[in-house]
């Protein structure tokens, strides 16, 4: 109802995009297709590029391969709707799918944004104090750096979503645009969007402000230090090393003002569609052209590349179905059958604590999670999407530890902690299906919750019994799947040199340090999987608490938020604690990192969250100690 006044909702818009110009629709897709495959293949080639040769792990590289991701999944945000619509008669998107795609846009635009002052800083860095550049620039400041950027996107989008889902829209349902941006959509609002367009305001004074002037203030010094420099050659040397940021933030920016100063004055003519296709489509293609274009680094990283794919030649010996010898660069090399888990042992002296220790969580998850299985198998109270879910949590963590933790107590008491290769290939396999079943498992039980608490009436009819089933053995499909793929690249791959392996578990970044063979495949396939299951797991999981929390907003009594809130409490936990550990330890590890805290670290993920989940699901869950309640009464007076 707004203003006494019962309206319909529009639940889906018209993206316009181009089809004012039928006559030119083959070109202009063939542009745009030729467009997206170009600007993916370029980025997705620096980012692998940067990650497999060591001479680019520097805070530079560092800083570009996370730009090129932004890029990646900036275009990624757009154009593959634009294409689709560009044959379809009826070029609709949902209220849902618009607000999720112009999150997507606002988070890598923003994001990109403070990248770009990182970048600056950091070139601010290696010319005017390059003495001590190394210690400026050391990793820990990189990795805040860079979340930082991610986290600042983030947050300022979701306060704009926030305010998006406050609006309604009952009236002209055309969006001027190939994808849904802010202007647009407040155009179109039946509703006062005076707060909406404050906000908008203040977020972009605050990024222009926050990130302008740093960049500003550090040419200013890069100048300052390059004037100073006596040979023509050497400031020729010193600025080269700025002007590929320095054009790609003149780039970014000056698209960037010139089309929200078009979009803030009501601006949505064809002239201002086709200008965004600059800043949205045409500067991520660009930017992997510019700092690669004129770099010598890069070039040589390429041929290193190129050599290293050319001449690494294997040819196998097969004796009896058994591998015996290898030939790698024209030498015959006896291949190792078992590899060294280090595990702890660098620590005898607490080697017994160690094992007591290990021992209790390992009997305490299996106790709280098989009890949890069980419980909820046993009372019909408990038969519901949410348990359905929990009881497969359970059985998961089941497996994940059991795949980890045996092994490990094994090892503390004998001599030689060696593990097969073949045993170390099942127990990587197990690792992986379970941990990455576990994140496709944590989003199914984020759709569950939004379904619960944003469509409570219609809980029962969307979580059907069916749908339940499909998204658990999706997962299940999914960590199958992926691991599979990943143990198919293990098994061609040969490890002849050093075989002791710093963890107390088979890993894939410990398993392809020590190959002696070419190991680009495996690293792009690990980067892959990487960003597919990030990407899709936590996108989703982010979009239903976003609409959680706006339904929760919405609640009028302090105590129906409460009982709202506490209803995906435990869940948010959950996930925070998988996917903080989960990324914490994936970066030290794919920094090379396999020092005793990156051990200690690990045992966080593998062995005390699943220890921790059946906990968090039951110590304030009332359903689950009234479930316990029935069947001690039912075990005692039967």
């Amino acid at each position: 109802m707004i203003g006494g006044r019962n309206i319909t909702e529009i639940t889906q818009f018209i993206l316009l995009g181009f089809s004012d110009f039928p006559q030119i629709t083959a070109l202009l897709f063939v542009i745009f297709l030729t467009l997206y495959i170009t600007t993916l293949t370029w980025n997705l080639s620096l980012v692998v590029l940067i990650r497999m040769d060591s001479h680019l792990h520097t805070p530079m590289y560092f800083f570009l391969s996370n730009l090129s991701f932004i890029d990646l999944c900036y275009i990624t945000s757009t154009v593959p709707k634009l294409l689709s619509n560009f044959f379809q008669e009826k070029q609709t998107i949902s209220f849902v799918g618009c607000i999720v795609q112009y999150f997507l846009v606002s988070t890598m635009g923003l994001s990109e944004s403070c990248l770009m002052t990182a970048m600056a800083y950091d070139r601010y860095a290696a010319i005017c104090n390059p003495l001590l550049y190394s210690s400026i620039m050391s990793p820990s400041l990189c990795a805040f750096m860079v979340m930082g950027s991610y986290t600042a996107g983030l947050i300022s989008s979701l306060s704009q979503v926030y305010v998006l889902m406050q609006l309604h829209f009952c009236g002209p349902n055309v969006i001027r645009h190939f994808f849904c941006d802010m202007p647009q959509l407040l155009n179109l609002s039946c509703t006062d969007t005076f707060f909406a367009h404050v906000l908008l305001l203040i977020l972009t004074m605050f990024f222009g402000l926050t990130n302008t002037l740093p960049i500003m203030i550090s040419y200013g010094f890069i100048v300052s230090s390059i004037m100073k420099i006596t040979s023509a050659k050497g400031r020729s040397k010193a600025f080269n090393t700025c002007a590929s940021h320095l054009t790609a933030v003149s780039l970014f920016y000056s698209s960037g003002i010139f089309v929200y100063l078009r979009s803030s004055s009501g601006g949505s003519s064809s002239f201002d569609r086709f200008a965004s296709v600059f800043y949205t489509v045409v500067i991520p293609m660009l930017n992997p052209l510019i700092y690669s274009l004129r770099n010598k680094e890069i070039k040589d990283a390429m041929k290193r590349l190129q050599k290293k794919t050319i001449f690494s030649q294997v040819w196998v010996k097969v004796r009896g179905n058994r591998v015996s010898e290898v030939m790698i660069g024209g030498r015959n090399i006896t291949e190792i059958t078992q590899f060294i888990l280090l595990g702890f042992s660098d620590f005898p002296q607490i080697t017994a604590l160690l094992f007591v220790i290990f021992l209790t969580l390992y009997i305490t998850t299996l106790t709280w999670n098989l009890s949890l299985v069980v419980l909820i198998r046993m009372d019909s109270h408990l038969h519901t999407p949410m348990y359905f879910f929990l009881s497969n949590l359970s059985f998961i963590d089941l497996c994940y530890i059991t795949s980890t933790v045996p092994k490990l107590l094994s090892n503390f008491f004998q001599e030689k902690q060696t593990i097969s290769f073949v045993g170390c290939i099942v127990q990587y396999f197990l690792v992986s299906t379970m941990g990455l079943s576990e994140s496709c498992l944590m989003t199914a039980m984020a759709y569950d919750r939004y379904a619960a608490i944003c469509n409570p009436l219609l809980y029962s009819s969307i979580m059907s019994p069916s749908l339940c089933a499909f998204m658990v053995m999706g997962s299940y499909t999914a960590g199958l799947i992926s691991s599979l793929s990943q143990v198919y690249v293990l098994m061609q791959l040969h490890f002849c040199g050093p075989n002791v392996i710093r963890h107390f578990f088979c890993d894939m970044p410990q398993l392809l340090n020590l190959s002696c063979t070419d190991t680009f495949f495996a690293h792009v396939l690990l980067l892959i999987l990487t960003m597919f299951f990030g990407l899709t797991n936590t996108l989703p999981i982010m979009i239903s608490y976003g609409f959680i929390v706006s339904s929760i907003m919405k609640i009028t009594s302090a105590k129906g938020r409460s009982k709202a809130f506490n209803t995906c409490a435990s869940h948010l936990t959950a996930v925070s604690l998988f996917y903080s550990s989960g990324i914490f330890v994936y970066l030290r590890s794919s920094s090379g990192g396999s020092s005793s805290f990156d051990r200690f670290a690990s045992v966080f993920y593998t062995v005390v969250i699943p220890m921790l989940n059946p906990l968090i699901y039951s110590l304030r869950n009332k359903e689950i100690k009234d479930a316990m309640k029935r069947l001690q009464k039912k075990t005692i007076f039967s």
